[in-house]
């Protein structure tokens, strides 16, 4: 979701997104998605949980 005044994304779509990037790592960490893309899953869950820090 952006701002229409400002063209920039508000904290609602920042949660959305955070929200998302968590599902994936989870969908990675249970073997969902093929596992070529588990070792992002630690890098994904550090910046989910700095996301996380700024938007509390």
């Amino acid at each position: 979701m952006c701002d229409e005044r400002t063209g920039r994304q508000t904290i609602e779509g920042l949660k959305e997104c955070v929200c998302n990037m968590d599902k994936a790592a989870a969908q990675l960490e249970h073997g969902l998605i093929s596992s070529d893309y588990a070792p992002y899953v630690r890098e994904i869950r550090q910046n989910i949980e700095k996301l996380y820090s700024y938007l509390k």
